[in-house]
């Protein structure tokens, strides 16, 4: 894709953010189709945006929660996850490990759920994301 100009970049991830953007927040039998088509995007597009990158894989993770395939949730929650570098710097990040976490615990994967729960915990700032941080060690204590 070194030959891509800017403009082809930028019109294939104003492509994906329209895509995104115009989901339901219901399931519907076009949705995989729409999102696995901005997955194709974002592959395709040299340096696409962590934040894309991960919010689609959330959006995946999500379909297939709503329409009960929580292993298949889970996996792209924690994909969600990995886009997650140095710190959680909003409520969107920390919606992608709470997600990961409760999918993980539907499923009894009690280890990665204190995992995700310590990476999590790592990478919160504290004094920004209390109420996170608090949810966090009530699990900690209460549920792993």
């Amino acid at each position: 894709m070194a030959c891509d100009s800017k403009n082809e970049i930028a019109s294939r991830l104003d492509r994906v953010v329209n895509i995104q953007e115009n989901l339901d927040n219901k399931a519907q039998d076009s949705t995989l189709i729409y999102l696995r088509q901005a997955q194709h995007l974002l592959d395709n597009t040299k340096n696409s945006p962590d934040s894309l990158q991960a919010k689609n894989n959330f959006l995946i993770g999500y379909y297939f929660k709503d329409i009960g395939r929580i292993d298949s949730a889970a996996t792209y929650f924690r994909k969600a996850t990995e886009y997650v570098k140095d710190s959680i710097s909003n409520h969107v990040q920390v919606k992608y490990f709470q997600y990961t976490f409760n999918a993980l615990k539907n499923l009894e994967l009690y280890g990665e759920c204190y995992s995700i729960n310590q990476e999590f915990q790592a990478l919160l700032d504290r004094d920004k994301f209390e109420y996170a941080m608090s949810w966090s060690l009530y699990l900690s204590l209460i549920h792993i």
